[in-house]
């Protein structure tokens, strides 16, 4: 019997590897190394929040009726206790103090900072926020901007500068993030009554990509301008058969009667030799070049299970 792990924590150097992975089974352990959670019970820790986010930290800006400038940065992790008891955020500016003192306490996973003064420079306000998450520190360089200040045509594309220079989207026009729409969904439905020309693919590297985790693939071709996201989608995520032969090897597998899959049972022929094989569910995926579309957020790809021999085995074979 053989212990195979469903994942490979270890080969990400750094939290920002560990993090992009999107691996539930994998941690940020005591500031030094990607690992399983079982295995970092007794140190800090972060991993990967329960929702998916794009980024590790996000900020917005909002302005109230006085004029009030507020700062938040909100960080998308998820901390064991120790790390989220020494919870901290500081905003160095060189010239001046950026935040009032004292306003508001940081509290995991948000920090807010109600700025000094109630003007934003045209040319935007470069701030570096450094935070403390147990042992972990983390350096998020910033431009803050006067929200009001972007303007333009009212397209996806000046929708999505908007959004993600911290400010909300409202009207056709850029406003304070309490002032507007937050997500960049509301951009995508600006782009879908907008003429793209329909994106060519030539190839897609690699085609073949693990289901664990998240996976880096290269798309080349022609009209790719105007595609801002791809998603691999299928219409039956049910574990399907692959044709990957396990050999198990030992003494006494005459009395053997089933292997157990991390997915299903599946059924062993027994015989008096002292070796069999048994098909075990493929793991893998075919990225495709057909169904996709542009014009927004909303471009895919479909797939297709990939059946590979050799792939590891996620799971216990006992």
């Amino acid at each position: 019997m053989e212990r195979v792990p469903v994942s490979t924590c270890s080969t990400y150097k750094n939290v920002q590897e560990c993090w992009s992975a999107q691996d539930p089974y994998c941690v940020w352990c005591d500031s030094k190394s990607c690992t399983f959670e079982d295995d970092c019970k007794d140190s800090d820790w972060v991993s990967i929040p329960d929702d998916y986010q794009q980024k590790m930290v996000s900020h917005n800006v909002a302005k109230d009726s006085t004029g009030q400038i507020t700062l938040n940065i909100l960080t998308h992790l998820t901390a064991g206790e120790k790390a989220r008891s020494n919870f901290a955020c500081q905003f160095p500016v060189s010239s001046r103090e950026l935040c009032r003192k004292n306003e508001f306490p940081p509290q995991f996973p948000q920090c807010i900072c109600i700025l000094s003064e109630n003007i934003l420079p045209a040319e935007g306000l470069a701030v570096s926020v450094r935070i403390r998450l147990g042992t972990l520190t983390l350096l998020e360089p910033l431009t803050l901007t006067n929200c009001s200040e972007i303007r333009g045509p009212p397209t996806s594309v000046l929708c999505q500068q908007c959004i993600r220079a911290g400010c909300g989207w409202s009207k056709n026009h850029c406003s304070w993030a309490n002032q507007g729409v937050r997500n960049e969904s509301v951009c995508q439905m600006m782009g879908s009554g907008m003429n793209f020309s329909r994106p060519e693919i030539s190839s897609i590297t690699p085609s073949v990509v693990s289901f664990y985790g998240r996976n880096h693939a290269v798309l080349s071709g022609h009209n790719l301008n105007d595609v801002t996201r791809v998603r691999i989608q299928t219409d039956d995520c049910s574990p399907r058969d692959g044709k990957r032969k396990i050999t198990l090897m030992g003494i006494h597998l005459e009395f053997v009667e089933r292997v157990t899959h991390s997915h299903a049972p599946q059924e062993v022929q027994t015989s008096q030799n002292s070796n069999f094989q048994y098909v075990a569910p493929g793991l893998y995926t075919q990225l495709s070049d057909s169904d996709l579309t542009t014009g927004s957020p909303r471009t895919l790809t479909h797939e297709e299970v990939h059946e590979r021999d050799g792939a590891p085995l996620p799971a216990e074979v006992g």
